[in-house]
């Protein structure tokens, strides 16, 4: 699935970015977009470090995961995909805290082409999800894939309200050529 819109478990805890004095993302430190003033300027940066300073405009390429059954590996793929089709305007979304580390530890064990720019990739997790959802109301909603669908759109919107064209890719699919210019073409 590819989406363009425009203007549970027990695992180590991870380290989480929230201030301005975060050393500069990376995949293996979640960084706190909450809504909340310090996650809307944490998302701000965000997007300029890897769209205007990158030089793409307002172009960001999303990829959301859960590394659920199968999707760390799905990720992972997606993230070398979109990294050998010269993407650099990407971020990764995490649906939990561990994600993020879970991922740059997997992207460190597999070395794969290109895997230091992979590890310089933002990740993002919003911590209202996990702040005021128990933990068995998120293990449910997360099986039945609506609390997947809310971080993810959450993000996306604020992202689109900062007057960012998004688009979503979903770990599950390869792009195989660069779709950006299929997107601006005539």
């Amino acid at each position: 699935q590819i989406v363009v819109l425009s203007h549970g478990h027990d695992a180590p805890a991870a380290k989480i970015a929230t201030t301005a004095s975060s050393p500069p993302p990376n995949l293996e430190i979640a960084i706190d977009v909450a809504v909340t003033a310090a996650g809307a300027d944490a998302l701000r940066r965000i997007a300029r470090s890897r769209a205007v300073d990158l030089g793409r405009g307002p172009e960001l390429l999303t990829t959301f995961t859960d590394l659920s059954v199968g999707g760390g590996a799905l990720a992972l793929n997606a993230l070398a995909n979109v990294h050998a089709l010269g993407y650099r305007h990407h971020l990764v979304g995490g649906y939990a805290s561990h994600v993020c580390a879970e991922l740059g530890a997997a992207v460190r064990r597999g070395r794969p082409v290109g895997w230091e720019s992979m590890l310089r990739t933002p990740c993002v997790r919003d911590s209202w999800w996990e702040a005021h959802v128990g933990a068995s109301r998120r293990r449910v909603a997360l099986s039945a894939r609506s609390g997947v669908w809310f971080i993810r759109w959450s993000i996306v919107a604020r992202l689109v309200r900062l007057g960012y064209n998004v688009l979503n890719v979903d770990a599950d699919v390869a792009l195989l050529d660069d779709v950006v210019r299929y997107l601006h073409s005539d």
